[in-house]
């Protein structure tokens, strides 16, 4: 009987792994699944997700550890084009301003990684057997010797500490680690050095492209499957929709209204996500956006707390109505947040993917919120040229808007047509969700139940 461990350190990757066709479907095939979880102990999550469950260890990385892991990361980073504008985006938008030329000291760091390019596969080699010595865990290596896993299942390839830890064990035990839940910008802005060896899971043909060209892949140690993606599986099957009005109330919501839905996505992206809030609000008062429609915000995992811009507008406005991730985690909130919404709005985030195969509109804003010309509007509309948000606005599937007048001008858009962008959101979806069948999880199910253990080595199997 095969063993499959499945890694889950978030309740994002509880929606996203467990709440799938995945588990059940390797289930039926009769092998044991073990989930490693900071909820091992949670009685209604042990009673949604049956099996056998072990808690997640926090590792405090040693000293050395975490200088081998900066070192690799220095060392092996990619100094693709596309990598590098997007660090640039990504510092520039954390100072508020525009930055498009590398620091001296990156300079010289990337003209040291040319010199060393033909030493990369040797030092990726020294690097991973160098992190299967500090990065050992005795309580990991004792359920891998307990339970002798043939598989170990991960969200990302680094995204989570935890997934660098397992990924060593997998090396160590000589179990496969199969990557099933990257996001769709995984190798445009998240990930800047090769991957450990693994078989990653990806979305589609161009992100099997995009890793091979991005990270000159050893196809010996991680090799890549087009399965698509996943979390999009539930919108090609049944949806069961609380109905609008019971959905709304139970959130403080008037169901006699329109209502428009923004994602709040993290502080420093832009500052001033309260500020566009109270432009909407303020619009909506003077009529600028039109049918008096009501506004629900809803906080991203990471927010703690109402922040004081945000209880000033609670204040003003006694009609917004607030939604937490912390509290409502489940994808079951999103989708019927979507559904009973005319438009939902947000910066870059892949909640467009889920917009648009709702076959709803979804508006990005790519200013700072104010009436009049901000001197962060720059910065903040930069984070529309990494790789991926071109390509997704090149489809017109999501709108942006870069001053207060386009935004309103959208808003009144979504809701009296609707239909104007359809074409342009299947485009959407086609693009980076191919075709969507919602049979992703089975095919990374063949996937896993086609690996083989191997002892005693790292090497995993090339792209067929």
């Amino acid at each position: 009987m095969k063993t499959y461990f499945f890694i889950v350190p978030t309740k994002f990757r509880v929606n996203t792994m467990l709440r799938s066709t995945l588990l059940p479907t390797l289930r039926e095939s009769g092998a044991r699944v073990v989930i490693f979880s900071p909820f091992a102990n949670d009685a209604s999550f042990k009673a949604e997700f049956n099996g056998t469950h072990e808690p997640l260890v926090v590792v405090p990385f040693s000293p050395l550890a975490r200088l081998a892991l900066r070192l690799r990361e220095i060392l092996l980073k990619s100094d693709h084009p596309v990598l590098a504008d997007a660090q640039l985006i990504m510092h520039g938008t954390r100072a508020r301003r525009v930055i498009r030329t590398a620091s001296a000291r990156e300079r010289l760091l990337q003209a040291a990684r040319r010199i060393i390019r033909p030493l990369r596969g040797a030092l990726a080699t020294l690097f991973d057997k160098l992190e299967e010595r500090l990065l050992r865990v005795p309580q990991y290596e004792h359920v891998c010797r307990t339970y002798n896993p043939s598989t170990i299942i991960l969200g990302t390839c680094d995204a989570d500490p935890q997934d660098i830890v397992w990924l060593t064990h997998a090396r160590w035990s000589g179990a496969k680690a199969v990557v099933v839940d990257l996001p769709w910008n995984y190798f445009d802005d998240r990930m800047f050095s090769p991957p450990r060896p693994s078989t990653i899971c990806a979305w589609n043909e161009d992100m099997v492209q995009h890793l091979r060209e991005r990270f000159d892949l050893d196809s010996k140690k991680v090799s890549t499957v087009v399965t698509g993606c996943l979390r999009y599986d539930k919108y090609a099957r049944s949806l069961t929709l609380m109905p609008r009005e019971e959905f709304l109330r139970s959130m403080g919501a008037d169901p006699a209204r329109i209502s428009l839905v923004y994602f709040l996505s993290g502080s420093h992206w832009n500052p001033h996500q309260a500020q566009i809030v109270r432009l909407i609000l303020e619009s909506v008062s003077t009529g600028a956006i039109r049918n008096n429609p009501q506004l629900i915000v809803r906080f991203g995992p990471h927010e703690k707390g109402l922040k004081e811009e945000f209880k000033i507008l609670k204040e003003e406005y006694p009609d917004l109505v607030f939604d937490w991730a912390e509290e409502t985690p489940q994808m079951d909130r999103v989708i019927n947040l979507l559904a009973h919404s005319a438009a939902s709005l947000s910066i870059f985030s892949s909640i467009a993917l889920d917009a648009a195969a709702f076959d709803k509109p979804m508006i990005y804003t790519g200013f700072s919120g104010f009436a009049y010309p901000h001197e962060d509007d720059t910065a903040a509309a930069r984070v529309y040229e990494f790789d991926f948000v071109r390509r997704a606005l090149k489809t017109k599937g999501v709108r942006i808007a870069y001053d207060a007048k386009s935004l309103i001008e959208l808003i009144n858009q979504g809701m009296e047509n609707p239909e104007a962008d359809a074409a342009g959101r299947k485009v959407l979806v086609k693009k980076f969700l191919g075709n969507l069948d919602g049979k992703a999880g089975d095919r990374i199910a063949r996937v896993i139940e086609n690996t083989q253990k191997i002892r005693h080595s790292v090497k995993v199997p090339g792209p067929s």
